[in-house]
């Protein structure tokens, strides 16, 4: 048995039918020889999403990774079954899902930066709660934070200190496979002018900043950056996978096709002037708790058109910010 171990192809044949957190956190750990098996192997690293698959490995690939995932009692519903250009990571879906992979019920609600907190890694986790309002829909909230002894803050900035250090892994997946080739980036700024609501829409295509697609640091840094660092009063965002969703005015509508069009990744945020509150509260605070070690933002160019809307905004679709009674908009 240690002979055929010891050969890197059929040491490859036999890891390629672990699962992938075996694979991940504890087989690269038995030797440097099986770490280097596994670096060096393209299968596994597209099995460990470090790697793109090509769309016509994406059949096999997806029926593979269902496989995995029913064999380890999960669901997977939560991994968007209805996407059809594209699979999500179970790890990546499972420790950022409500922020950048929620394909379930409230994947049309718009998050705020808060949301972050909702993180497993966050140093205070706190939990959704619902709005029940009478002869209307719920509205969908970030609740307070919670009262933490010593020891419960203590690991909490541990697992967060974990998660954003320099060199985690996570950083370096690819964010679906196949992996987009950028980021189409869409931006909605409401102000009032002469009573009036003036709606100016931004785009912008961003490119992969490593040649093999999306990895999730770039995602990540993209949207904690502008979630926390704007101008305006309220920055509402959603992560949008391959299909078009409902929207808040129908002038984002031909942009969002244009960019989903171009990649299988679009980033919508809401910039609001409209609030009677400002999210996050305190942006050091913020970027202190989420802010990775090896943050990196590369330019861009938005491309702006500014149009007045017959109508007030649709605020159905969004998740109300901490802790706060439902937001009010003049």
């Amino acid at each position: 048995m240690e002979r055929v171990l010891s050969l890197p192809e059929l040491l490859e044949n036999i890891l390629l039918h672990l699962d992938m957190t075996t694979l991940l956190v504890s087989v690269q750990r038995v030797s440097k020889a099986w770490n280097k098996t596994i670096a060096c192997s393209p299968a596994l690293q597209q099995k460990l999403f470090f790697r793109s698959i090509t769309a016509e490995q994406l059949p096999v690939f997806r029926e593979q990774l269902m496989g995995e995932v029913e064999m380890a009692g999960s669901d997977y519903e939560y991994l968007g079954p209805e996407l059809t250009k594209l699979v999500l990571k179970p790890l990546l879906v499972k420790k950022f899902g409500f922020c950048f992979f929620d394909t379930g019920p409230a994947f049309g609600y718009h998050r705020g930066a808060d949301c972050f907190y909702m993180l497993p890694w966050s140093p205070n986790r706190r939990e959704l709660i619902t709005w029940n309002r009478r002869n209307s829909t719920p509205l969908l909230q970030v609740g307070p934070p919670k009262q933490l002894d010593e020891a419960s803050s203590q690991l909490g900035e541990t697992r967060r200190a974990r998660f954003t250090t320099r060199g985690a892994s996570w950083r370096r997946m690819v964010v679906s496979q196949p992996a987009p080739p950028g980021i189409g980036y869409l931006t909605q700024e409401l102000t009032q002018e002469l009573q009036l609501p003036n709606e100016r829409i931004g785009e912008a295509f961003i490119p992969a900043v490593t040649p093999g697609g999306v990895q999730m640091g770039q995602l990540y840094d993209m949207v904690q950056y502008h979630a926390g660092h704007h101008k305006s009063e309220l920055a509402d965002f959603r992560v949008i996978w391959e299909l078009p969703q409902t929207f808040l005015t129908q002038n984002l509508r031909e942009p969002m096709r244009q960019l989903l069009g171009q990649t299988t990744l679009l980033v919508l945020f809401a910039f609001s002037y409209l609030a009677c509150y400002t999210e996050p509260e305190n942006v050091v605070d913020f970027d202190s708790a989420f802010r990775c070690e090896e943050f990196l933002l590369p330019d861009f160019v938005v491309e702006k058109s500014v149009r007045f809307m017959r109508g007030g905004p649709d605020w159905k679709g969004m998740i109300s910010p901490s802790h706060k009674g439902p937001p009010i908009y003049l």
